[in-house]
């Protein structure tokens, strides 16, 4: 592929932040210079991809420059291939949607920092924490736009390395253990990708993301010599390790309680971490493989049924959760598991949608929930901002009705981004919900080339897509309950039911006005996140037609149809349904929902749920103890065998030394003594003997010599002579 005229743009999307945080964390003494600074790069590149938008088509924009070569092993060298090295570019690309993503990611990287000048005001590290913040979003950029494999799995690592650096930022132990368990929990399953790339590019000489189709595949079958038997395991290996990987990064099941325990980060953290950045990540990666999880049915079984049962699990836990920021943090799991759903059932589209809306609304739940843990419910919104309270969030029942003193942020944030998350038509959350419910209940019959539908093609997945629809009609009423009951409780609750609202703070009205920039931002990603984002895409919704030119489409089921109205019926009346009942038993009638839970035998399985279904102690108590095991053994090892061998070798290096001593007395030592003693006999012999002073004796010496070497020399030429005479005597010459 050739780069586009103005492809080079996308080298300045990630350039910017990631120079610009270098800067900042020299400029870690200046917060507000450093954050600022941060701001300006992540405007110039939400700037530079808006304007890139508008100059593309639908092939979207690319850029290329020479890179790496990688020589290839003789044995993996087919005598057919062609080639003894992989040449790998330094490529970039983003179609239109990609963009998309790149200018969200932006925006909302800007009003996070935003919200964090404000509420890591008297932070002594808050320099650092603005740095880590820019160098996080500037690694998701390069994410995003990087079409080198390598250059890909760079970034996804970066942005691991600042999760760790932005969970522990808070310091103390609760930070320090979320920040280590979250690190190792998706270091664990990052190999996945690491291999997966290394299989792409060793034995289908695959590159970048734009080589990943099916159409390749014959092409690069045939280069390498093999036959299509051998090729497949490969290939599924390389999409089930991809998958491996995304379920890590998005914490889906049974990997999602590393995500609920890095709530203890501050507000901005888990806003940037769950919208637009790491864990959206996850399914980003599956949806650029899509080419991929076309050739490989088991990959797209696996797909649908893991995001189904991460979609139910994470809704049931947040249902029982008992703090706003672990109920969001669940929330982001199951509408991740939605996301990776719609890429089992080929809905890619569908699902890229409700990852781009999704950024939008739950960033600004993260921040509205920040704003009252961090101010409404603190006595001193200037006091700094402690670890104690980073660690330990207020419970909801402590939180309950505080959001009501505050207008704008009840009716301008939580309430539309929560109407958003539930999916009620028509709010841009429900619409990539209902046109992946749709695909998975007619997605068998669509006809693919060779007279075949996909349920023909792939018969298991197909059997999947049915299981899954079904989870996801379960999960409807479930995500509505949640986030009424959240919404709900903070705005209209009260604690224990009794009726009772704390009271405003006296000190904390007076800080409000340096909120109200924050504020206005944050309600603006909710407005986007669920009413913008409707509008924007209505013709495409309702047409199936491109909202911007018929290059740009993207493929979704047309609503205008039977089925359409029906799934849009169904999911309305079971996310209505939901809401209600939470409402009820939540709100209005708090304590006859309490009495049912403790009354009707439910205790023992809400202790299980509120302690996320004991995940993390399974994960400790198996992978944790095993590795005890293994270093037990290990020492056990160590000690009995090691020192063992140590030891015997120390015992044979004593006697080798021992006969090479006793070698080295008897016989170096005694040869020598034996040499000097037979030089000194010769030298007594020669002196008496020969050195007398007699000439004539001399002269006797000097014949017996001559004679000697007349004796050697003349013998072997009279041979020589003979020879030559006998020879010419043959001839006839003499």
């Amino acid at each position: 592929m050739e780069s586009s005229p103005h492809g080079w743009i996308l080298i300045l999307l990630p350039l910017l932040p990631l120079i610009a945080a270098i800067c900042c964390y020299c400029l870690r003494r200046l917060p507000r210079v450093a954050g600022w600074l941060g701001i300006s790069s992540l405007a110039a590149s939400a700037l530079l991809a808006a304007l890139l938008y508008t100059r593309i088509g639908a092939t979207g924009a690319y850029f290329s420059l020479p890179w790496l070569q990688i020589p290839l092993a003789e044995k993996a060298v087919d005598a057919h291939a062609g080639f003894a090295s992989l040449a790998v570019p330094l490529a970039f690309y983003a179609a239109p949607m990609q963009l998309l993503f790149v200018l969200t990611t932006a925006v909302i990287s800007i009003v996070v920092l935003v919200f964090a000048l404000r509420e890591r005001q008297a932070d002594p590290r808050a320099g650092i924490f603005h740095a880590t913040i820019t160098l996080f979003a500037g690694s998701m950029l390069l994410f995003l736009v990087s079409d080198t494999l390598l250059l890909m799995y760079l970034a996804w690592e970066l942005m691991g390395v600042c999760s760790y650096l932005l969970i522990g930022h808070a310091g103390g132990k609760e930070a320090w253990r979320a920040a280590r368990q979250a690190f190792w929990t998706t270091r664990a399953t990052d190999f996945g990708l690491l291999f997966a790339v290394l299989i792409l590019m060793t034995k289908f000489g695959w590159t970048t993301l734009t080589s990943l189709s099916p159409e390749n595949l014959a092409h690069s079958i045939a280069r390498q010599g093999l036959d299509l038997a051998q090729a497949n395991p490969w290939l599924a290996a390389a999409v089930l390790l991809a998958l491996l990987a995304a379920v890590g990064k998005a914490a889906q099941f049974p990997l999602m309680f590393w995500l609920a325990d890095a709530m203890v980060a501050p507000a901005p953290v888990s806003a940037l971490l769950h919208a637009a950045t790491m864990v959206a990540a996850g399914p980003y990666l599956l949806i650029r493989f899509i080419g991929l999880f076309k050739a490989v049915e088991a990959a797209l079984l696996t797909a649908t049924l893991l995001g189904g049962v991460t979609l139910l699990v994470g809704a049931v836990l947040a249902l029982c959760a008992e703090s706003p920021k672990r109920i969001l943090a669940y929330s982001t799991v199951s509408h991740l598991g939605l996301v990776i759903m719609s890429v089992g059932v080929l809905a890619e589209q569908a699902g890229y949608f409700h990852l781009l809306t999704h950024a939008w609304f739950k960033a600004a739940l993260f921040l509205g929930v920040g704003y009252l843990a961090v101010v409404a419910l603190t006595p001193a919104a200037d006091a700094t901002p402690s670890s104690a309270r980073s660690q330990h969030e207020p419970s909801l029942n402590r939180m309950a009705g505080s959001a009501r003193r505050y207008p704008l942020l009840l009716w301008g944030i939580l309430l539309p981004a929560s109407i958003s998350l539930m999916g009620l038509w028509p709010f841009a959350g429900a619409l990539g919900k209902e046109q992946i419910l749709g695909a998975l209940l007619t997605r068998y019959q669509v006809p693919i080339p060779g007279e075949l539908t996909l349920g023909q093609q792939f018969p298991i997945a197909a059997a999947g897509w049915k299981v899954g629809a079904t989870m996801l009609v379960l999960s409807l009423p479930l995500t509505a309950a949640y986030i009424t009951r959240l919404v709900g409780v903070l705005g209209w609750g009260t604690a224990n039911g009794s009726g009772h609202i704390a009271p405003p703070s006296a000190t904390s009205a007076p800080n409000n006005q340096s909120w109200q920039p924050a504020k206005v931002l944050t309600a603006a990603l909710a407005i986007i996140g669920s009413i913008g984002m409707a509008v924007f895409f209505t013709t495409y919704y309702a047409t199936g037609r491109g909202f911007i030119n018929e290059a740009n489409n993207w493929q979704w089921i047309p609503t205008a149809t039977w089925h359409g109205l029906l799934v849009i019926a169904i999911s309305s009346l079971f996310v209505i349904g939901g809401a209600c009942w939470t409402w009820y038993l939540a709100i209005a009638r708090p304590q006859t929902g309490s009495r049912i839970a403790q009354e009707g035998g439910m205790a023992p399985i809400l202790a299980f749920l509120r302690n996320g279904m004991y995940l993390r102690e399974f994960f400790n108590t198996t992978i944790g103890k095993t590795g005890e095991l293994i270093a037990i053994i290990a020492g056990l090892a160590d000690i009995s065998v090691i020192d063992w061998l140590a030891t015997r070798c120390g015992m044979l290096g004593r006697l080798l030394a021992h006969i090479a001593r006793w070698l080295d007395d008897h016989l170096v030592d005694g040869a020598r003594y034996w040499a000097c003693e037979v030089w000194w006999l010769l030298k007594r012999l020669h002196a008496r003997t020969m050195q007398t002073g007699q000439i004539q004796r001399y002269m006797f010496v000097v014949l017996l010599g001559t004679l000697a070497l007349c004796i050697i020399v003349l013998k072997p030429l009279s041979a020589i002579f003979g020879s030559i005479i006998d020879k010419l005597i043959t001839e006839g010459r003499l």
